[in-house]
């Protein structure tokens, strides 16, 4: 796929999301940070320590537990919305921009069910696979790139 000029692309996870902009032409793509956040999602233990709730059957003496809320998963589901909205927003501020989504397959299931009206017309491609640990602006446009020049779509 070709990464049309001013066409925007989120790369996401459960607990970080990267926008950026294609300020290059097509043929020589050149990426442009926009927005980088990280979300503060500790793990399960260390944000809730209840035990979980128990319930007894009707008939007999049958006990049993319901099961333990995964902080860390809600966590990552509410950063999946707060990833949707910043895509939203910029689908706003940039009218007409094609829109890339590239996210591991958790979060981009998630996000499927989230885009709004400005983004769902604009959306070209989206890439299952998880972008999100690279450190240098470089090393991760370097790796967008290549990951969207090698997708066809279905």
């Amino acid at each position: 796929m070709i990464i049309k000029s001013g066409a925007l692309i989120l790369v996401a996870d459960g607990r970080k999301l990267m926008l950026l902009r294609n300020v290059g032409g097509a043929t020589a793509p050149a990426l442009a940070m926009l927005v980088e956040q990280e979300a503060d999602n500790p793990r399960t233990h260390e944000q809730g320590s209840d035990r979980p709730g128990r319930t007894q059957s009707r008939f007999g003496e049958r006990r049993s537990s319901y099961s333990d809320t995964d902080w860390q998963e809600q966590g990552e589901e509410l950063f999946a919305h707060h990833a949707a909205n910043v895509l939203e927003n910029a689908a706003i501020d940039e009218p007409g921009s094609e829109i890339i989504v590239i996210a591991d397959p958790r979060t981009l299931g998630e996000l499927r069910n989230l885009y709004g009206k400005e983004t769902t017309p604009r959306l070209k491609g989206e890439i299952a696979k998880d972008l999100t640990g690279y450190t240098s602006v470089a090393l991760a446009s370097a790796a967008i790139i290549e990951a969207v020049e090698a997708y066809e779509p279905a």
